[in-house]
C-alpha cells in the first residue's frame, strides 16, 4: 500500500472516530484543497476541530490510542499566526502520520466550522472546510505553498467564491 493510500486510511479513520464521537470539526489544509481544487502532495492531516478545554484534547488522546499502535503529542498547543495548533503522530503498522488539530477558538474559526460542507471522498463523507474558509486560511498563514493554492484557487474558482465573506476575514484585502 503506497504513502498516499495509507494517509487516506488514516483520514478516514480519524474521520470516522471523530464523528462517532461527536465532535465539531472539518478537514483543512492540503488534503481539504486536495479535494475542493486539485490533488497536491501533503506530509500531514489537519483538522479544524472544537475543543472547549484542555481535557477534551486529553480525551482525544485517549481515543485516538484506541484505533492506532501509539499516539505521541506535542506538550501544549502551537501558535502559528493567531491558530493553536496541536500536533499529534500516530503510529500504524510501523508509520508515522502527522495529525494537526487546529483549535477552533476564534470567531473566524467557529464561523468556518458552521460553513462545512460534506463531501464524498474516497467512498467516504467527509466534513470539509468550505472552499472560501480554505482560502481565508492560505492567505493568513502566507507560507509559499499556500500562495500557490491561492492563486490555483482565484483562477479556476474566482466566480464561485463569496469574495464578501473573504473580505470581512482578511480585512478587506482578498
Amino acid at each position: 500500500m503506497g504513502t498516499r493510500v495509507k494517509l487516506i486510511t488514516v483520514l478516514k479513520e480519524v474521520a470516522d472516530l471523530l464523528r462517532r464521537k461527536g465532535y465539531c470539526f472539518a478537514v483543512a489544509g492540503g488534503l481539504a484543497y486536495s479535494a475542493l481544487v486539485k490533488p497536491r502532495a501533503t506530509v500531514d492531516i489537519d483538522f479544524l476541530i472544537l475543543l472547549e478545554k484542555e481535557k477534551d484534547f486529553e480525551q482525544l488522546e485517549h481515543e485516538l490510542a484506541q484505533i492506532f499502535d501509539d499516539v505521541f503529542s506535542h506538550p501544549k498547543p502551537m501558535v502559528f499566526n493567531k491558530t493553536e495548533i496541536w500536533r499529534v503522530v500516530v503510529i500504524k503498522e510501523n508509520e508515522e502520520f502527522i495529525l494537526d488539530f487546529l483549535l477552533a477558538k476564534t470567531p473566524f474559526h467557529k464561523e468556518a466550522l458552521k460553513r462545512r460542507i460534506e463531501i464524498e471522498f474516497e467512498d467516504t463523507i467527509l466534513p470539509i472546510l468550505s472552499l472560501e474558509d480554505i482560502f481565508i486560511m492560505k492567505s493568513l498563514s502566507n507560507r509559499p505553498q499556500d500562495k500557490l493554492d491561492i492563486e490555483e484557487i482565484k483562477q479556476h474558482y474566482a466566480h464561485k467564491l463569496d469574495w464578501a465573506y473573504i473580505k470581512r476575514h482578511l480585512g478587506g484585502q482578498p
